[in-house]
């Protein structure tokens, strides 16, 4: 029953994540999937969870950031590496949703963000570079 539970319930927030992007392509106004809900909530509840996280069990790890090999010793701690894997994911998700909101904003297609948006999560700062680059190309392009 659990395992049904978690697989339909996966599956609601897969056919959410379709609307939202389907809403975003088609040209929706409304930039966010609930209105009444505030922005960020995503992020803001991985910041709390990042937040606790670093309470609770940072200080109890070995290593740190000082050098390449601290930080791989760091990462042998499950809960800092749980940490780490919460930080990349609220921060993704913040660079993609300005992002889109940067894209739409400018009236720019939205078809733009097709690859953005992927390439933001997966590899964060890739992303990121990325639509750089694209306003790059389409000031470039308007300009001539």
């Amino acid at each position: 029953s659990r395992h049904v539970h978690r697989r339909f319930g996966a599956q609601r927030h897969a056919d959410i994540a379709d609307t939202r992007r389907i809403d975003i392509l088609a040209g929706a106004q409304e930039t966010r999937l609930l209105p009444h809900v505030p922005n960020h909530l995503a992020q803001l509840g991985l910041s709390a969870v990042y937040a606790v996280l670093i309470v609770f069990f940072f200080f109890k790890a070995p290593g740190g950031f000082g050098s390449l090999p601290d930080v791989k010793l760091l990462f042998t701690s499950d809960w800092a590496a749980l940490a780490g894997w919460v930080h990349y994911l609220a921060f993704d998700l913040l660079v993609g949703t300005w992002i889109a909101r940067e894209v739409m904003q400018r009236g720019q297609p939205r078809l733009l963000l097709v690859p953005l948006l992927p390439l933001t999560f997966m590899f964060g700062p890739a992303g990121f570079l990325a639509f750089h680059l694209s306003q790059l190309l389409l000031r470039a392009r308007s300009a001539s």
